[in-house]
């Protein structure tokens, strides 16, 4: 298989997540807080996508209070 084949193999595994951590919801919480609650090795990659300060000070917009 190359990275252009139409084929996926995926193995989700069944990891169950805490109860403070809802699936399918809007969570507001600081990365490392969220990645400490996570059962270890239950993902593969994560992506986060911070606002910073500056950014939101010069555009005037963001989801601040959310």
């Amino acid at each position: 298989m190359t990275v252009y084949s139409n084929e996926r193999t995926l193995t989700i595994p069944q990891n169950p997540l805490p109860d403070s951590l809802p699936t399918n919801r809007r969570v507001a919480m600081d990365g490392l807080t969220l990645m400490s609650k996570l059962p270890e090795e239950c993902i593969a990659a994560a992506f986060f996508d911070p606002q910073y300060r500056g950014v939101l000070d010069k555009l005037s917009y963001g989801n601040e209070g959310v």
